[in-house]
């Protein structure tokens, strides 16, 4: 998946997402075809998991996750959005969620499920903040709670969608890709070359 990374101004309070704020723009269309794509090979049994990943910095997977969830709680499905960046990942903050308690903390066993679960303005849609960066993500990430947790949101969930760091740059999406029931893999245009992946 080649796409531009839109940046954008936003006030306090406002929702970045470009999918709730621009739902006319090409990269928000390109986005639903994106969308149709991941319904046509829904397996109605199972909750899907999705993985966003990309090779490096500023490709625009935390862009991709953050519509695409969106885009899937437009249409009605009931959707949990993961910042499993645990190392710089700001993905809540572009719902107003405050980065605080989130997955860190889960995995670290010091909070419930309960309290890292936070609604969002769009209807739908949950989302789980990364929370205060730890110095073990790796070994956090690749736990059994991490798979408990996963398991558990897919009962509660119609998709569940995890941003994570750059592949090519940390070990961390490994894990989540092996507990995914799809994983998608985001390229910038003119600057991957395809034996890369």
């Amino acid at each position: 998946l080649a796409q531009t990374k839109r940046v954008r101004k936003s006030k306090p309070g406002e929702s970045l997402p470009l999918a709730n704020s621009d739902t006319t723009d090409l990269a928000v269309e390109a986005l639903r075809s994106l969308r149709t794509s991941l319904n046509l090979t829904d397996n109605a049994s199972q909750a899907r998991i999705v993985t966003v990943s990309g090779l490096s910095s500023g490709d625009g997977k935390s862009f991709v996750a953050a519509n695409v969830a969106c885009l899937f709680a437009q249409v009605g499905k009931r959707v949990i959005l993961i910042d499993s960046d645990l190392r710089r990942g700001s993905l809540g903050e572009q719902f107003g969620v405050v980065n605080q308690i989130g997955l860190a903390e889960y995995l670290k066993g010091s909070v419930p499920e309960a309290s890292i679960l936070y609604p969002t303005k769009q209807p739908n849609l949950v989302v789980i903040p990364a929370g205060q960066y730890p110095s073990n993500p790796a070994e956090l990430l690749s736990g059994n709670l991490m798979e408990q947790l996963l398991k558990q949101l897919a009962s509660k969930a119609d998709i569940v969608i995890l941003d994570t760091p750059p592949a090519m740059m940390v070990s961390d999406p490994l894990f989540t890709m092996k507990l995914s029931t799809q994983t998608l893999l985001v390229l910038r245009a003119g600057t991957h070359e395809m034996d890369t992946v």
